[in-house]
Parts: structure tokens; sequence; C-alpha cells
């Protein structure tokens, strides 16, 4: 049987500033490397050559990409092995429970020459700078996207049938989680399953659901009570005592678009744009909130105001990825002076000592 990779962010660049999930990931993962640095410290080499070899010996892995440029890697999971390595460096800056005894800190900085980066200093200051400004001016537009994306959110909450939006929640968690009670402490994860990069919104929904037998498409608008379905499912299947994972919105993180439950090898999850897909496989099914739930001929009666809201929103969508690609540009300039001035055979052996620890665990 080919081993299995997944796909999946760990950290956004939201409406709400950066936001991560290392907290939930990372639970039950020992040993965690925490690999500290910065740009061109080789942290996403050392994780591609740690994930690689782990699917050599046959090992499933779960990557975990940057949100900035989803090319690169932020961490690596080895299920089977309870082992993890990830980038520390900001801004994550993950606390550590037990440095040294399930922490272990590896200081990917140390292959640098500081004396050929020195020569650099001015330029470094001004990139660094420039990474953080844009950054910033980026969440900015993403706050002022979201606001919009608030008064579009109005115009349906105004026009829903409250009681049928809970009576299609009670079907779909009857649907998904059956009667059937388990007696344990079920794990519950929070991650997302797309970013806000700089090319855009990009999600990797058709990998984590490749192996799922039943996938449920949510349709609908922004409003028609997509999320807050999605997060009574995942309270009552944390009640029901099953292991769940839940994805957060990438552009607003309090919001949910995913839950899937492995046990039940079900998932469920928002099929609108910037992530919308239609059913490919004859088990998938559609769950239309917007005819189920909201008031009929409400586009056609809000559609000057719809149009106006929809442009505003897009324009400022459109802002803020223009910003994350100038960030991008900067730290990717920042790394290419870091790298220079760094000893590669270093960073590889860094990663040949935790390819070493793979092999001890096995």
């Amino acid at each position: 049987m080919e081993n299995q990779e997944r796909h999946f962010f760990a950290g956004g660049n939201t409406a709400k500033g950066f936001r991560h999930f290392y907290g939930s990931i990372l639970q039950g993962i020992d040993p965690l490397f925490l690999l500290t640095g910065g740009p061109g410290a080789g942290t996403s080499a050392i994780i591609r050559m740690v994930g690689e070899a782990a699917l050599d010996r046959g090992l499933n892995v779960e990557w975990i990409h940057t949100p900035l440029n989803r090319e690169r890697y932020d961490g690596v999971l080895i299920p089977a092995l309870h082992m993890g390595v990830v980038d520390n460096s900001a801004p994550y800056c993950y606390e550590p429970v037990a440095p040294g005894v399930i922490e272990h800190m590896i200081h990917a900085e140390s292959v640098w020459d500081s004396s050929r980066l020195a020569v650099h200093k001015d330029e470094i200051v001004r990139l660094s700078q420039g990474v953080t400004d844009y950054r910033k001016q980026a969440t900015q537009a993403f706050a002022k996207a979201l606001q919009i994306h608030d008064d579009w959110e109005h115009l349906y909450i105004s026009n829903m049938n409250m009681d049928a939006a809970t009576e299609v929640t009670r079907e779909m968690i009857q649907t998904l989680l059956g009667e059937q009670t388990q007696q344990r402490s079920p794990r519950i994860r929070h991650q997302y399953f797309g970013a806000a990069t700089c090319i855009g919104a990009v999600d990797y929904i058709q990998d984590l659901t490749k192996t799922i037998t039943k996938r449920y498409f949510i349709k609908g608008r922004p409003g028609s009570g997509k999320s807050t379905m999605l997060k009574k499912i995942a309270a009552a299947a944390e009640q029901k005592g099953y292991d769940a994972e839940v994805f957060h919105c990438g552009f607003d993180p309090n919001s949910l678009d995913m839950v899937v439950i492995p046990e039940r090898s079900v998932a469920i999850f928002d099929s609108t744009a910037p992530h919308e897909y239609f059913p490919d496989r004859e088990t998938d099914e559609i769950v239309d909130m917007y005819t189920r739930t909201i008031v009929p001929g409400t586009d056609e009666r809000f559609a000057r105001e719809l149009t106006e809201i929809k442009s505003k929103y897009a324009g400022k969508m459109a802002e803020a990825t223009k910003l994350l690609a100038k960030a991008n540009e900067q730290q990717e300039r920042l790394i290419a002076l870091y790298q220079a001035a760094s000893d590669l055979e270093a960073t590889a052996n860094l990663a040949k000592q935790l390819i070493r620890k793979i092999d001890e665990l096995m």
C-alpha cells in the first residue's frame, strides 16, 4: 500500500493578523524538534529532507505549508512515530512544554557565516522591515475586507429562517454522527486547509478528503449559517467522543470551513468561493443552505446592494494579495542573502541528525 501524504497549514495571514494552531496541532507530538533561525536558515529545506526520508522508509507524513508561500514548509509530522519537526521562528514562537524532554531545539541559524552577513547589514534590515510592513498592510486590507464581508452576511442573516437552519444542523449532526456516544476523551485538532498566500487563496481540501468515504459540500451565501452549523457539528462530535479535525477559515479564523470525523470517514465543508468544488464521486452530496434557510428571492431583492458589496470586497482582497506578494518578494530576497552566507553542508548535517532519529524510533 502506498504511503500517504497530507497537506495543510498551521498558520494563516488573516483579517485578525497572523494566527496559528501549533498548540493544537502539536499535542501528543513527542519528540518535537523546534527549528530556530529565520529567513534563509534552511528550515524549509531541513523539513523537506526529513519528510522525504520518512516517505522513503514507508512512513506517512503530514506536510505543514508556509502560508505566505506554500512552496515552502513550516513543518512535517510523522504520525506513526509521534515525531514532528517544525519551524519555530517568528511569527510562530511556540512555547515549549518540557524543553529538552519533549521539545528539542535545533539552531538552524548556526549554519550562517556572520561575517559574510555583516556586509549586507543595511539591506537585511531594510528587507526585514519591508516584510513586516507589507504584512501589516495586508492585515489591514484583510480587516477592511472582513468589515465589508460582515455587511454582506447581514443581508442574508436578516433574511434567514432560523428554525430551518436549526433543523438542517440537527439533520446533519444525526447523519454524520448517528446515535452512538463513545465513552472516551476525543482528540480535537484545529488547523487550516487553506491560506491567503502571495498568489491568492489556495487550499488542500481535495487532498485532505481523498480517503474520506462520504463528503458533504455546503453551498450557500455569506451569512447563510455554514460556519455556525460546522461549529455545532464539531461540538457534537466532541460531546459524542469522536476525534475531529476542525479547519478554520484562513480569512477569518473565528469561522470554520470544514470538519472531518476520521472514525466515521465523513467530511463536511464550505464549498463556496474561494474554495468552491462540486461533487465528483457517487457518494458526494450537496447541502444547500441558501435554498434551505434563506427567504426565497433574497438574491434578486438585494441585487444592487450585493453587486456593490461584492465589488468592494473583491477590491480589498485583491489589494491584500498584492501586499502579500510584495512581502514575499522581500522575503525571498532576504532568504537569498542568508543562503549565500550559509554552509549548505551544515544544513544537510542538521537534517541527517533528525533522519537518524527517525531510524531510532522505527
